[in-house]
């Protein structure tokens, strides 16, 4: 169908996932300060989640058993599974954490580029590998 409408075949999504992944590196490589990188086990772009912990720059990942896609973004709910509810209340125990920190000496100038795998990459090779796995 892809094929059909758009000429996306297979050879051409194989070809942009390399570009994304050499242009903008892998999830693993993902490095940021003061972040959850939260994902849900039933979301079908988890696989390509970024789940690697870093207490020094306080990078945290969470998987949420039983969550969908962006089911951490909901207000707390005492009919969601508790897993959700977990989640949802780490997401906001987190932020509260990133509000009261000082600022440090240390915070690169927004115009500089960051190393590694940012959530763009992570975006797009999320999307090419969905639209991979969907049309074939």
């Amino acid at each position: 169908m892809c094929t059909d409408l758009f000429g996306v075949n297979n050879s051409f999504v194989q070809k942009q996932v390399s570009a994304s992944m050499n242009r903008f590196g892998l999830p693993s490589n993902f490095n940021a300060t003061n972040v959850i990188l939260p994902n849900g086990s039933l979301d079908p772009w988890s696989t390509l989640g970024c789940n690697v912990t870093n207490n020094a720059t306080h990078q945290i990942p969470v998987t949420t058993l039983g969550g969908a896609h962006c089911v951490d973004m909901y207000p707390y709910n005492s009919i969601e599974p508790n897993a959700v509810n977990y989640t949802v209340h780490l997401v906001r125990q987190e932020v509260m954490y990133y509000l009261n920190q000082t600022p440090s000496n240390n915070v690169p100038h927004p115009t500089s580029l960051p190393s590694g795998a940012s959530m763009t990459s992570v975006s797009l090779a999320t999307l090419l590998l969905g639209l991979f796995i969907y049309y074939y």
